[in-house]
């Protein structure tokens, strides 16, 4: 995703290691998208009986 320009990769030179990921401009115009597509599995796996955890605890933040 780096490489893509979806996120950024911040390495400190410190012991012990440190690395931060942050979103870039690019990588935040897909939440919206990839929060559609979780939404949508949820409610598939829910209808189909499939257990697993769901992607997001409430999905007001986005609505």
């Amino acid at each position: 995703m780096e490489e893509h320009g979806l996120v950024e990769r911040t390495v400190y030179q410190e012991v012990p290691p440190k690395v931060e990921y942050s979103t870039t401009e690019m990588g935040k115009k897909l939440q919206a998208t990839l929060f559609e597509m979780c939404k949508w599995g949820d409610e598939y796996a829910e209808q189909k009986g499939i257990g697993m955890n769901r992607c997001w605890t409430t999905y007001d933040f986005m609505e």
